[in-house]
């Protein structure tokens, strides 16, 4: 409709004006209303989450704080599942399984592995609970950047609401679909 009336103001004032019949004719509507499968709404949701994560971490201080989702199977399972996380927890991470690495190098001699050394390396791995508890401080930093962010760009906080809105419909879809079975 406001495309029309542009098109009627842009026209040349020596055109003929449209005549009532014309003006008050109102174009049908169809508005089609289906079930969403949850597979949908679960990739509505990820790409929503992909789009605030991007913005995020345009917005801010610290590329430390930047966000970046990947898709892995873990190691006793085959489920594919999709896993976002802050920089700083990818490199602590990378550098606690780089020194667990070095060290299980030195297990490996000439006459076999030496199962005490072997075990000392294994010992540097940590789990990922052990390693947010000591990404804490850095956690709290990250969340106080959110806060700052969603304070100060209200697309950005508009984001973040919509995503709660696709995560409960999401969720609520799931138990219906799930406990009725």
């Amino acid at each position: 409709m406001l495309l029309a009336s542009c098109v009627i103001l842009a026209q040349d004032d020596s055109a003929p004006s449209p005549t009532p019949a014309q003006s008050a004719r109102s174009i049908e509507e169809i508005t089609v209303t289906g079930e969403r499968s949850l597979l949908s709404m679960k990739n509505a949701l990820e790409r929503a989450e992909e789009d605030m994560y991007r913005a995020f971490n345009a917005l801010n201080s610290s590329d430390d704080f930047d966000i970046y989702c990947i898709t892995e199977t873990k190691t006793t399972s085959h489920i594919v599942q999709r896993a976002c996380e802050p920089v700083f927890l990818t490199n602590l991470r990378k550098e606690t399984s780089q020194n667990a690495l070095s060290q299980i190098r030195n297990a490996y001699t000439t006459d076999g592995i030496d199962v005490t050394l072997l075990n000392y390396g294994l010992s540097f791995l940590e789990s990922d609970k052990e390693l947010k508890a000591q990404a804490s401080a850095k956690y709290e930093a990250l969340s106080q950047e959110i806060l700052r962010i969603a304070t100060e760009n209200p697309d950005y906080m508009a984001a973040l609401r919509r995503i709660g809105e696709l995560r409960a419909e999401y969720e609520a879809a799931r138990k219906a679909k799930f406990e009725s079975e």
